[in-house]
């Protein structure tokens, strides 16, 4: 999974893939599944190209979606 919103997968907490997925062998949370998709350092690359986009575009995405 590319994404992990629990943050660590100690916190991982989705009922749904817990119940029908093999967490410890079947799953790639985040970092590890980045990492083997691109290679090592890959997500900390995502991360930064995402960070420099949202920097880039935040003018544009607040004008549509005003902050909170």
């Amino acid at each position: 999974m590319c994404y992990n919103p629990y943050g660590t997968r100690a916190g991982y907490s989705h009922s749904y893939a817990q119940k029908y997925l093999d967490m410890r062998r079947q799953v790639l949370l985040a970092q590890e599944f980045w990492d083997v998709v691109g290679g090592s350092g890959t997500y900390h690359e995502v991360l930064s190209v995402y960070q420099e986009v949202g920097n880039e575009y935040r003018h544009l995405i607040e004008k549509v979606a005003p902050p909170l």
